[in-house]
């Protein structure tokens, strides 16, 4: 899963152009059948930075179902992706860090009885862009 974010996901060009930096926390629902029925942005540093993670775990195919007692259910995984404009001043990672500790701690009310899973952090560097 990591190697297909890594693989996949780009650094959006207007955000290069801006520098802009941050964190991004997708929140992804899978159903009791595997399939991706909700993708959305739950919390976003700068609209800029949301469009390109939602892009690419659209295109993630069907996973195998959270399991409760055997029964498959529904589940919600969150992606933290760091947005790092390496080389241009860079970003303040323990703050980044803490940010997604502290929004991790408050989803279980938005998906209640839902299991959560967290991902690793994914870095998304961007070194520039040519004109």
């Amino acid at each position: 899963m990591l190697q297909f974010l890594a693989k996949n996901m780009k650094y959006p060009t207007r955000a290069q152009l801006t520098k802009t930096e941050g964190l991004v926390m997708m929140q992804v629902t899978i159903d009791e059948a595997g399939k991706l029925k909700e993708v959305k942005a739950a919390y976003s540093d700068s609209p800029l930075l949301e469009t390109e993670p939602m892009r690419v775990l659209k295109q993630m195919t069907t996973w195998e179902p959270a399991k409760s007692k055997g029964v498959p259910v529904a589940s919600t995984y969150l992606f933290p992706f760091m947005f790092d404009m390496t080389g241009e001043g860079g970003s303040d990672k323990e703050s980044l860090k803490a940010k997604c500790i502290n929004f991790t701690q408050s989803i279980p009310a938005s998906a209640p009885g839902q299991p959560l899973f967290v991902s690793e952090e994914v870095t998304v560097t961007g070194y520039g862009v040519v004109k």
